[in-house]
């Protein structure tokens, strides 16, 4: 089966990369002597954190065997697109998609009220092309015959291999994947269709500039993908060879993904919004859209901004320009055309279905095994000054534990609401009868001589006790309906 696939190029091609199991930092395999045998090195020789002043990782990336403990497997973008091209069919559909476009635009049809795909967004329709001759400010996707001009949207999320619960994730692997956006929406996101860059093994998350390492890789295939191109020397459609510039033009995670991919401030800080100038959390309750907050950020200042903080000497120096600008170096940034007030997408699945529903069901209907779980404590149907044995007098010693623990028992017991018609009513009385029963005969006395019952001189059986407390709820009962008649009638 290996000789099959390899004749026929279904295997994809990939890099496997050594993760340093500390800071996360990718090392390519390197060649010994031109053969096919690799090599890594045997130590993480990166600083520990993005910072110029921190000393060096030195986590061994090797184990007894010399094989990588950690590994990160990436598979060429160029492979997957040339995996796609290889199907007439499939280029076909990707090609049509911007003739089509394009034809509109020179018709000057404008774009759909409702936009139920990005090929009818206004965003597609100015976005400029990576500037080659002779039409330097052309359109993206305005190809000359013999040229592909392909977009795609990508996406990092965090996924739980041992499953999720209430609580959280133990454990946490990460996914990078792509998808054509030049496909039509009832294919697009097929299993054969989508781009699986690679999977970042847990058990824990890259953390803050962390992300970079992985996506290095993909970045670099994408810059040159934009910048010169990437020349196929044949596609299902084009015998003689077909030249294809390819851009992601949307990257949609979810917020905290979304975030660390683009290396912007956490939603919970003050730069809050990766799109607009508001600022502060004073002005979050801003709904003004014409507010000059409101105006998009500017791309080549954002850029300028997380260059400052890629190039500081100090960590003191990228604290500070981080709390001013809330920008730290992504590896977006290498892609010219990056930016993320436009281009960073919030997934709304995330957003409503994990966000909104989940606080609807989990936090206001409260529907959750520990909800479930809980005993519901008994109302009140009113207040009553029961009296407990006073330790001060000494009264206290006459009585067990358990007298001590099943006293305040009895006085919920009575005080508990009893509601419905005559025969239900009668019904909650015995219910409560048989409850009492089950109580310390020493208690129930003691409940009874507090609320002044006559007790007989002679013995008195627990089942008497708790029918004398029975009768004292009845009598309160009634006095309540004919008080409640007495009110209505007036």
């Amino acid at each position: 089966m290996e000789t099959v696939t390899k004749r026929f190029n279904l295997d994809p091609k990939t890099t496997t990369y050594a993760v340093c199991p500390s800071c996360h930092y990718n090392y390519e395999p390197i060649s010994i002597g031109g053969s096919s045998r690799i090599c890594y090195p045997d130590r993480c020789n990166q600083k520990l954190d993005p910072d110029p002043e921190s000393d060096l990782c030195n986590t061994p990336l090797l184990d007894a065997q010399s094989k990588p403990v950690k590994t990160f497997i990436y598979r060429h973008f160029h492979d997957y697109l040339g995996g796609l091209l290889a199907r007439g069919d499939i280029e076909n559909l990707m090609d049509e998609s911007c003739d089509k476009l394009m034809s509109e635009i020179r018709q000057e049809q404008p774009p759909p009220m409702f936009v139920k795909d990005v090929f009818e967004a206004n965003f597609i329709r100015t976005f400029r092309g990576p500037g080659t001759e002779p039409h330097p400010w052309c359109l993206f996707i305005e190809r000359p015959i013999n040229q592909g001009r392909y977009t795609f949207a990508f996406h990092v999320d965090y996924f739980s291999t041992e499953g999720s619960t209430v609580r959280g994730t133990s454990a946490s692997s990460g996914l990078l994947a792509g998808a054509c956006l030049n496909l039509p929406m009832s294919i697009r996101y097929q299993d054969e269709f989508m781009y699986i860059a690679g999977v970042i093994s847990g058990p824990d998350e890259p953390k803050n500039t962390a992300l970079n390492n992985y996506l290095r890789p993909v970045v670099t295939d994408m810059a040159d993908s934009w910048d010169r191109g990437v020349k196929y020397s044949r596609t299902a459609n084009y015998p003689s060879g077909k030249l294809t510039h390819s851009a992601i033009i949307v990257d949609v995670s979810d917020l905290p993904a979304a975030r660390q991919t683009s290396q912007t401030a956490n939603h919970n800080s003050h730069h809050y919004c990766s799109v607009c100038h508001c600022y502060h959390k004073s002005t979050r309750c801003n709904t003004d859209i014409h507010d000059p907050k409101w105006r998009p950020k500017d791309p080549d200042i954002l850029r300028a901004k997380a260059e400052a903080w890629r190039n500081a000497s100090s960590r003191k120096d990228q604290e500070k320009i981080f709390s001013a600008n809330g920008m730290r170096w992504s590896e977006l940034w290498r892609l010219p055309y990056w930016d993320p007030s436009r281009m960073l997408v919030v997934n709304s699945m995330h957003c409503l279905l994990e966000g909104v529903a989940h606080l609807h069901f989990r936090k206001i209907l409260k529907l959750t095994e520990l909800e479930a779980e809980t005993k519901v404590p008994i109302e009140t149907a009113f207040e009553y000054q029961f009296s407990l044995p006073d330790e001060d007098n000494q009264s206290i010693s006459a009585f067990s534990e358990n007298d001590l623990k099943h006293i305040p028992l009895i006085h919920a017991a009575l005080v508990g609401p009893i509601t419905g018609t005559t025969s239900s009513v009668q019904e909650s009385l015995a219910a409560l009868k048989q409850r009492l029963e089950k109580r310390n005969k020493s208690a129930l006395e003691f409940v009874a001589k507090d609320l002044n019952l006559s007790l007989p001189s002679n013995w008195c059986s627990k089942a008497k006790l708790a029918e004398m407390l029975v009768t004292w709820v009845s009598i309160l009962l009634a006095q309540f309906f004919w008080a409640t008649v007495a009110y209505i009638s007036s």
